[in-house]
């Protein structure tokens, strides 16, 4: 879809649906629920406390974090463990021993494996004007907490505490956390909750409305490429509106 057309519907507040999975999920522009991000052509995201973005993958409750033409990034809904980010002190995800042992675990049934970033963390919260940036939310914690579900996963500690993948660009060495008074940046060597983040096809079918009673269930995956659809709904007409084609890994 046009990001022009995309600007014109967030400034106008027009409602529509996007057809994902064979289902109609509908688009807000404020409160909870799925959004257009305004930042990166076609991209939609899940923000707010209670967005209804859970799903089911290999009968573990996850949640969506974003819907776009590289995949479903869901991020699981309870930790696996508590773990170092790095046995050799490093704050370089990329390099981390955690990023190696998410890899394994995952080797059989995901691929691109990693950790919530913290700009993905900011982004779901559906209070953008006090809590989309970093020196808003620090500001502004107490009223930001309620403002995203990731707040609320289960981290699998008393502490309520979970690692991101994002390391501290002060010069520290310390790598960001999230937590249940605020979020700061731990030692490498701290043992936090892990819930790991994986990318799906984009190409399955869904049954199911996003609920923790009834979350999004695969029912089946397209070995066929497929073109994601926006509708723009104005009042009577309707206008589909074909994306770019999705590329299967």
């Amino acid at each position: 879809m046009d990001f022009f057309i995309k600007l014109i519907m967030v400034v106008v507040g027009i409602n529509g649906t996007f057809n994902f999975g064979g289902l109609e999920i509908p688009i807000v522009i404020r409160g909870e629920g799925f959004y257009i991000d305004e930042s990166v052509e076609e991209k939609y995201i899940y923000r707010g406390k209670n967005p209804n973005n859970y799903i089911l993958f290999e009968n573990v409750l996850w949640r969506i974090i974003s819907i776009s033409n590289d995949g479903i990034k869901i991020i699981r809904n309870s930790s696996i463990g508590n773990m170092a980010f790095d046995n050799k002190w490093s704050n370089d995800w990329e390099k981390s021993s955690l990023k190696k042992y998410l890899e394994d675990y995952y080797s059989d049934s995901a691929s691109d494996v990693t950790l919530i970033s913290m700009d993905e963390f900011l982004n779901s919260s559906s209070d953008r004007k006090n809590c989309g940036k970093m020196t808003l939310y620090f500001k502004n914690f107490e009223k930001c907490f309620d403002s995203s579900y990731i707040n609320f996963l289960e981290m699998g500690n008393s502490s309520h505490v979970m690692w991101t993948r994002s390391g501290d660009p002060d010069g520290s060495n310390g790598v960001f956390y999230l937590g249940n008074t605020y979020f700061g940046d731990g030692s490498p060597l701290d043992e936090y909750g892990v819930l790991p983040v994986i990318n799906l096809d984009s190409n399955i079918k869904l049954s199911g409305n996003g609920t923790l009673q009834n979350p999004y269930k695969i029912e089946k995956t397209s070995l066929q490429k497929k073109k994601l659809t926006f509708m723009v709904s104005f009042n009577y007409l309707i206008i589909p509106i074909q994306t770019n084609t999705i590329k299967r890994k």
